[in-house]
């Protein structure tokens, strides 16, 4: 691991120099651990162990790139015992975040961003989107993107609530107790205090004082429609209700958002570590640009592969809410389907009684996961799309298919795209099962 700056850690200095703001001559950086070489991926960790909270991900993760691990400021000063930086609020951890890649001379990277430190790869995302090749949300708690700031669901508004409440406080056991209670950690009759990782949250503690900043950001989520860098949101299986509301929120409004779900709660890169690292890696591969977008005479146009990606991550929400109508939102009038029991029907009306049917039986209650793996434009009109699609959760299946013992069942589903008087739809959905083994 190679240190940058004095002790074991890039301080958190003032630096003064290129891009300064107006009213300051100064910036503040962040703390910084480097592994690996490569391109460049930055790790901005969760609001209350920061970057110690990666677990494994960095040293795998430097196995092919320079990760440039960061400590937040709110983490950092809260170890210290220190009071926070005068004005602090989210945009100052994305303002730190600049002004430590301008000191290291990194010009743009990949962002992986867990829980608070995906908020602020967000934010700083908006301010800076040239600097960033990709974007990895992992469960951002960005309460501006739903509905009334997310008042109107109970969990998002106790949780704010609790927030706003650890504003400059000594933050005591108790308080961090309900802090991880909040974040469906106690559950049948469990408590936090019995976990491993306990006496390492109880040093920590003090991070959480600076979460209200959460509550307090405002922004207009149809900023995040001028985002057009590949985003991957990811989220754990058992995580809270509003954290699936944010996610799928920010499928919905990102242009090439694509969704990731792992078999984990709120910290799901370090629990499923493999299974993260596999997915993202293919993201990020995806995410490169190919010879043939640059030479092939039908050049695949960025805002049409966006379009069909929120199209294909909007039919992942719809699944996993239950809502076979909302999955059929984008089907042609006359589009035809064939499932993989190999039943063919034709038309919307079929496509969505069809799935409003499975999804209050033999599927109800599972989640679906889309990848896309390729996007061909045979014209400029036409494009097929091939997804790796995965549905978890399943217990039982009719026709003779057989339900692996996780649960998982993944078919290969192509999906033909074709776009009229300006809107893409869905001419044609053919899915085929992976058996076991394949």
């Amino acid at each position: 691991m190679r240190l940058i700056g004095a002790g074991l850690l890039l301080a958190a200095a003032v630096v003064a120099g290129a891009q300064t703001r107006p009213q300051t001559e100064t910036r503040l950086r962040l703390q910084a651990r480097v592994l690996g070489e490569g391109q460049a991926v930055v790790l901005l960790g969760g609001g209350l162990l920061g970057a110690d909270g990666w677990g494994d991900v960095p040293p795998v993760l430097a196995r092919t790139r320079q990760v440039i691990n960061v400590q937040s400021l709110a983490v950092q000063y809260g170890l210290e015992h220190r009071a926070l930086p005068a004005g602090y609020s989210i945009q100052t951890e994305a303002d730190a975040l600049g002004a430590t890649l301008d000191a290291m001379g990194v010009a743009d990277v990949d962002v992986i961003g867990m829980s608070h430190g995906a908020v602020t790869s967000l934010v700083f995302a908006l301010g800076s989107p040239s600097r960033v090749r990709t974007l990895t949300l992992v469960e951002p708690p960005a309460f501006w993107t739903l509905p009334n700031h997310g008042h109107d669901d109970d969990g998002a508004d106790r949780m704010q609530a609790f927030l706003s409440a650890m504003r400059d406080r000594k933050v005591s056991e108790a308080d961090l107790e309900r802090f991880r209670c909040l974040l469906a950690e106690c559950s049948g009759g469990r408590s936090p205090r019995q976990a491993e990782q306990w006496p390492r949250w109880v040093t920590y503690r003090n991070s959480l004082r600076s979460l209200y900043t959460i509550s307090d950001y405002e922004d207009d989520p149809g900023r995040l429609r001028t985002l057009t860098m590949p985003v991957l949101v990811v989220g754990g299986a058992q995580t809270v209700s509003f954290h699936r509301q944010i996610n799928a929120a920010l499928l919905r409004a990102l242009p090439r958002a694509e969704a990731l779900e792992l078999d984990a709660g709120h910290d799901s890169p370090v629990v499923a570590l493999e299974h993260f690292m596999e997915e993202w890696g293919r993201f990020a591969a995806r995410a490169r640009p190919s010879a043939f977008s640059t030479t092939a005479v039908h050049a695949q146009d960025t805002a049409s592969e966006a379009a069909i990606r929120a199209i294909v991550a909007s039919q992942v929400v719809a699944w996993s809410a239950g809502d076979g109508e909302a999955y059929a939102e984008h089907l042609a009038p006359e589009a035809s389907f064939t499932n993989l029991f190999g039943m063919v029907m034709y038309g919307k009306p079929a496509f969505a009684q069809r799935h409003a049917e499975i999804l209050a039986t033999f599927y109800k209650g599972t989640t679906k996961h889309h990848a896309v793996r390729r996007i061909r434009f045979v014209t400029p009109d036409v494009a097929l799309v091939d997804i790796d699609n995965e549905v978890r959760g399943v217990k039982t299946m009719p026709g003779g298919i057989v339900v692996p013992a996780d649960g998982v069942l993944k078919t290969q589903l192509m999906e033909v795209f074709v776009r009229r008087d300006g809107r893409w739809w869905v001419e044609a959905y053919h899915n085929v099962d992976v058996k076991p083994g394949q």
